[in-house]
C-alpha cells in the first residue's frame, strides 16, 4: 500500500514515454519522488497505529510492534522506494545496473546478517536489522548518485493515470494478504496447538 503500486504502474507506463528521453526521465523522477514521500508519511502514520494494529492482530505478545514490526516496517518501506527504480530499469534493459544493486542487496543482507545473528547474537532483531540497514545505505547512495531522481514538485496530473491504475492493485494486494495468511491469524487467536494437533 505504501507506494500505491506506482512500481507496478512504472512498468506499464514506462512504454508511453519510452520514445521520449526527456518526458520518461520526468515521468521516473515524479514517480520515485512519489513513492518515497508516501512510504515516509504512511510510515509516520503506522508508528502511530501499528503498537494498537499489532493487540488486535497478534493473541500473544513474543513479538512487539516496538522494535521488531517498527523494523519490519522501515524495512518494506524502503523497498517500495526502491522498486520503482529497479522496474525502471528493467524496463529500460538497463540489466548490470539492475544486478548491481540487487548483488549488493543481496550481499550486504547476507552480510549484516550474518554479523548480527551470529557475532552479536541478536536473534529476530539481528535478522530485521540486517535487512534494514543494506537497503537503507543502497537507497542513500541511489539518491546521492541519482540525484534527478528526487523533486519536491510532485504533478499530480503526471502522477493521476498511475495512481488510478494503481488503485485497483492494492485492493487485490490486500485481497491476496488476507487469503494467504487469514487462516494462520484465525488460528493464532482462537485455537491452541494442542486443539490444533487433535
Amino acid at each position: 500500500v505504501s507506494n500505491f503500486k506506482l512500481d507496478a504502474a512504472m512498468r506499464t507506463f514506462y512504454f508511453d514515454h519510452s520514445g521520449d528521453g526527456d518526458r520518461l526521465e520526468a515521468y521516473l523522477q515524479q514517480v520515485f519522488s512519489a513513492s518515497m514521500l508516501s512510504a515516509v508519511l504512511i510510515y509516520l502514520v503506522m508508528l502511530l497505529l501499528g503498537d494498537g494494529l499489532f493487540h488486535l492482530v497478534f493473541a500473544h505478545e513474543e513479538v512487539r510492534f516496538f522494535p521488531a514490526g517498527a523494523l519490519a516496517l522501515a524495512s518494506a518501506s524502503i523497498g517500495v522506494c526502491l522498486s520503482p527504480y529497479f522496474a525502471y530499469l528493467r524496463n529500460a534493459l538497463r540489466l548490470t545496473e539492475l544486478v548491481r544493486w540487487q548483488a549488493l542487496l543481496l550481499l550486504g543482507t547476507l552480510a549484516c546478517q550474518s554479523v548480527l545473528v551470529v557475532g552479536y547474537g541478536l536473534g529476530m532483531y539481528g535478522v530485521l536489522l540486517g535487512s534494514l540497514l543494506p537497503a537503507a545505505v543502497i537507497l542513500l547512495s541511489l539518491c546521492l548518485t541519482r540525484t534527478r531522481l528526487l523533486t519536491w514538485r510532485l504533478r499530480w496530473g503526471a502522477l493521476a493515470p498511475s495512481l488510478r491504475y494503481g488503485a485497483p492493485l492494492i485492493a487485490l494486494g490486500i485481497f491476496y494478504a488476507l487469503g494467504t495468511r487469514l487462516d494462520r491469524l484465525v488460528l493464532e487467536r482462537n485455537v491452541d496447538l494442542g486443539v490444533l494437533g487433535s
